[in-house]
């Protein structure tokens, strides 16, 4: 991912989010829990720090999933992007699935602290 600002002028910064560090943490703002990936961009030692909502990664979804980017991919990267894509997108559903089906269960078990010996 390319990043840029009016500081950078015309220079534009490779950040590369495989080697990101992820982090989650409870925000002070109403938003609550924040998805955080911070890192540091080699070639000018840059650390830096984005923080996200679930609203925010949706928001993602829907711009990924738009026609233009579809193409923009396919003519891009053609089937071995698209594969890459899919798995990790698979990876991230089944994950979420699994988590979700725990936070529940755990949920509904009852508290073993108020039961007697």
């Amino acid at each position: 991912m390319n990043v840029w600002s009016k500081g950078l002028g015309n220079m534009s910064l490779e950040l590369d989010l495989e080697k990101a560090t992820l982090s989650t943490v409870v925000a002070v703002d109403p938003d609550g829990h924040r998805f955080v990936f911070s890192g540091i961009i080699e070639s000018v030692w840059w650390e830096y720090a984005a923080s996200l909502t679930g609203d925010d990664m949706v928001g993602f979804v829907r711009v990924l999933s738009s026609p233009r980017v579809a193409s923009l991919l396919a003519s891009a990267g053609g089937g071995r992007l698209l594969l890459r894509f899919v798995g990790r997108l698979i990876m991230f559903g089944l994950r979420f699935t699994y988590l979700l089906i725990a936070k529940r269960g755990a949920a509904s078990t009852p508290s073993q602290s108020g039961r007697e010996a």
